[in-house]
């Protein structure tokens, strides 16, 4: 149907100004920073839907008339636009698109890019699926001829060519690898190919025989190579695989590419899902299995098997599991089916029109229409466009968001817009010079230091000239800075173990907004907060788990303050620290990952480190996690989890780390002497290993590196461990330690054998994330022309510490003796209560903090002592 674009054609001519706006680049589309759904660079949440153009009515696949009915794929862009779709997924023919085993075919390269510019004007992204051999008649005989380290090989130069047309392009949504891959067994077949659909082949086997390979290692090894030959041209955009059903790890039929043994590598999981007649659940339950912490899209999905009422029903259910539908469109519109000339014709038009209407209520949501609110509205009075009406800030309503959280942060601060209230930010405090602005950095206690101390002494840059290498000079030397410490709210680490993630979330939005506002309190009993604390210009999360569970948030809240201020975070710094150890050499790493339990519950390493290697084009390392319940709050002083009263812990706040009796970090009553403890640091009788309690930072490392390894050990897997991640900013603090520990596993010895001693390298590396972070600080703040010239250029010096109190006179806080906030309570507090201010801001005096902490800041972070002690001098 050509309405649609005879519609947009005559638009375009007779109003200059929409040829301008359909020229703008789309805006790049990426996974959320907590990998739970999609979002553009701005951090508005986007939603793909739309369809397979595969074929056209007659069956012909793309490369067969793009060349000569140009004005026919145009016509169907425009219409599956109107129809509300904002993705496309085009299928691209490996027999088209190479000429040789190792020469991609220039033709149909250019035509590619023609279809980009054609994506980009219609303002449609594309989900390019790669290696199709739909047409048998299509595929080279040479192809077929190929053993599998050479086919591989000629696929990876289809991708390096694909990657390299496309990766300026801003209609790209994703590469998909290949169309429902499946991996052969161990007797080898005879045929690249699966059974025909119709006249089409779309499943291919990528290994026709396992060869002493497990089938998803195959699956895993093939994603990996393919991968790295998009990454040599394209690090952007994202990368999936268009799974069949059947790949699960389940009784019967399975492709081998089993989501969670196989796509590290990969961003999201595009699944392919015909529901059955009266089998909606178990089409639920199927697409539940492809849920493994990355976000899903349903990537084909079509009335074949069930009513469009049962499809309908089973799309309105998957919201949960499927953040995208991409169902298909063969080149007509629903009237062009009327009269059906069968009942393929009927379910077609039908379904399109169903399909379309749901495309267009998810358009309605998500993009600002004209007329409606859009985020203006934050900066000018509420308004209710229907009516012109003024409205109440209480039922301001914020334009549609991926998170309530920020929704409330932002309403909170438009109510109370001059930055005086609790949690609130005075949106107009960038008017001055931002080069002059200081730096926040953040984290839930004193364990982001570390951070800091790296900051404060990195020389990794020439401060003239800006360029890589170092010159003498502290790099921030003319910089200052805000450090804010959570203390009172922490471990950050174990809310997520007791269903308060949402409230986590919100914590993590406070720090932000204490760094983004002016108000803080002079000391612990000061009647009334102090306005006077400077906003600042650039923002880092000096905490894993912070890092984790709420770089996106803050991200969205500063996009829709429209404020001039960036965000750094640790985890995917650390991410390319495992990078930078991994060598080219195809020899494969061992990683630890120690973390608290918050971050190792997000798998945010897991997940970072996969992207950044395989980025990279190098060999995905072996990845362990160890999630510490109690080293951070023993780093901290939490009488919790250790302390100098005999017994340990008092009151409601007793002892909360590893026991026997604690499920979440349990002791090996029957193997005790594993763990090394030192007596001095412990509590209790080792005789009775019910009563044992530990009490030093030691035997927390201790018990933490001997539980990942006992672990590892009982996994099965035997190569070494050789490099370790310090996931958390409170362990570089204890690094010796933890080197320590490995070391005593390695010689540990028992019944005359070292049981651990072959799983543990002898040289372990260690990964601190600080140094990395501070580096992309320094970049980015220098990128956007932010540093300052000298310490001279403005009089507002000196850098300020602060961290958090329990607030007193807050009359719903629960607080114990100790002036603490009671752990019951702090673990079961709801998010959504900015008016509750129960803990408050004041300098961190070193009176404050525990003398544990104290000592290790003194021995440990020097340069942070040393600007500490200024500080306090000024206040």
């Amino acid at each position: 149907m050509y309405s649609g674009r005879l519609v947009l054609a005559l638009l375009i001519s007779n109003i200059p100004s929409m040829a301008l706006v359909a020229a703008e680049k789309l805006p790049a589309i990426r996974v959320s920073d907590d990998k739970t759904h999609f979002a553009d660079e701005s951090g508005a949440a986007f939603r793909p839907m739309g369809f397979n153009y595969d074929h056209d009515a007659s069956g012909r696949l793309i490369e067969d008339y793009w060349h000569t009915e140009w004005d026919r794929v145009e016509n169907d862009f425009a219409d599956m636009k109107e129809l509300g779709a904002n993705v496309v997924r085009i299928h691209l023919q490996f027999g088209r698109f190479m000429s040789t085993e190792s020469a991609a075919n220039e033709a149909e390269l250019r035509q590619l890019e023609r279809l980009l510019k054609l994506a980009e004007e219609t303002r449609l992204y594309l989900d390019l699926t790669g290696l199709g051999c739909y047409h048998k008649k299509d595929v080279p005989s040479w192809y077929d001829e190929l053993n599998e380290a050479a086919r591989w090989k000629s696929q990876q130069v289809f991708w390096e060519a694909v990657a390299s047309v496309c990766k300026d392009s801003s209609a790209v949504f994703c590469y998909d690898l290949m169309n429902e891959p499946v991996i052969g067994g161990e007797k080898p077949g005879n045929d690249w190919l699966g059974p025909a659909f119709g006249d089409k082949h779309f499943v291919q086997f990528v290994v026709q025989g396992t060869a002493g390979r497990t089938r998803p290692e195959a699956a895993r090894q093939w994603i990996d190579s393919m991968v790295a030959a998009v990454r040599k041209h394209d690090s952007r955009h994202l990368v999936t695989v268009g799974f069949v059903d059947w790949s699960l790890a389940r009784p019967g039929l399975t492709s081998g590419f089993v989501p969670e043994q196989v796509a590290d590598n990969l961003d999201f999981l595009a699944v392919h899902i015909y529901p059955k007649a009266s089998k909606a659940e178990e089409a639920l339950a199927t697409l539940k299995g492809f849920n493994i912490g990355k976000p899903v899209i349903v990537e084909e999905t079509f009335p074949l098997g069930c009513s469009m009422e049962e499809l309908d029903s089973f799309i309105d259910k998957s919201g949960d599991d499927a953040d995208g539908w991409i169902s298909f469109f063969w080149g007509k519109m629903p009237a062009e089916y009327e009269p059906p000339g069968s009942i393929g014709d009927a379910v077609t038009s039908k379904w399109l029109s169903q399909f379309s209407t749901r495309m267009k209520a998810e358009s309605d949501v998500r993009t600002k229409q004209p007329g409606s609110c859009d985020q203006s509205a934050f900066d000018h009075d509420s308004c209710d466009c229907q009516s012109g009406s003024t409205a109440s800030p209480l039922t301001f309503d914020a334009p549609e968001l991926p998170f309530d959280l920020v929704k409330n942060f932002a309403q909170h601060s438009r109510m109370h817009s001059d930055g005086n209230t609790a949690f609130s930010v005075d949106l107009s405090a960038w008017s001055e010079e931002l080069r002059d602005l200081p730096i926040g950095v953040f984290d839930s206690g004193i364990g982001g230091l570390t951070v800091q101390e790296a900051i404060f002494s990195m020389d990794a840059f020439n401060n003239d000239n800006l360029s890589p290498g170092p010159d003498g000079r502290k790099d921030f030397e003319n910089e200052r800075f805000i450090y804010f410490g959570d203390q009172a709210n922490m471990p950050y680490g174990n809310y997520p173990s007791v269903e308060r993630r949402d409230f986590l979330k919100e914590l993590i939005l406070k720090d932000a907004a204490f760094l983004l506002g002016k108000r803080y309190w002079a000391a612990p009993d000061a009647i009334e907060p102090r306005l006077d604390k400077p906003p600042v210009k650039a923002i880092v999360i000096a905490c894993n788990t912070a890092t984790a569970w709420g770089l996106e948030e803050i991200r969205e809240l500063i996009s829709i303050w429209k404020i001039p201020v960036f965000v750094v975070g640790v985890v995917e710094a650390g991410a390319r620290g495992v990078t930078e150890v991994i060598e080219s050499d195809g020899k494969q790493r061992t990683v630890a990952v120690l973390a608290t339990v918050g971050t190792c519950a997000s798998n945010a390493y897991p997940k970072a480190i996969g992207r950044s290697v395989g980025q990279a084009g190098k060999q995905l390392p072996i990845m362990i996690q160890q999630g510490s319940l109690g080293l951070a709050a023993a780093v901290e002083g939490d009488p919790a989890f250790i302390s100098s009263e005999l017994g340990g812990g008092t009151g409601r706040s007793s002892y909360l780390g590893p026991s026997v009796e604690n499920q979440k970090a349990a002791l090996d009553a029957a193997n005790l002497k594993d763990y090394g403890f030192d007596s001095a640091g412990l509590r209790g009788d080792p005789e009775l290993p019910n009563s044992l309690r530990l009490n030093s930072i030691e035997n927390y490392v201790r018990y933490d590196v001997a539980t990942l390894v006992k672990n590892y050990k009982a996994s099965g897997k035997t190569s070494a461990i050789d490099t370790v991640v310090l996931g958390c900013t409170h362990f570089p603090l204890v690094q010796n330690e933890i080197l320590s520990a490995f070391a005593r596993m390695r010689a540990y010895e028992t019944n005359g054998e070292t049981p651990f001693k072959s799983l543990i390298a002898e040289s372990i590396a260690i990964v601190d994330p600080a140094e990395l972070t501070a580096k992309e600080l320094f970049r980015e703040t220098a990128r956007r022309k932010l540093l300052r010239k000298s310490s001279a250029d403005s009089p507002k010096s000196g850098d300020l510490f602060f961290i958090s109190i329990a607030n007193q006179n807050c009359p719903q806080a629960v607080i114990n003796s100790d002036q603490s906030l009671d752990r019951d309570y702090k673990y079961s507090r709801d998010p959504g209560h900015l008016e509750i201010e129960d803990t408050i801001c004041v300098p961190m005096k070193i009176e404050l903090l525990p003398e544990s902490s104290v000592s290790l800041i003194r021995s440990r972070l020097p340069e942070v002592w040393r600007r500490m002690q200024s500080s306090s001098e000024q206040n």
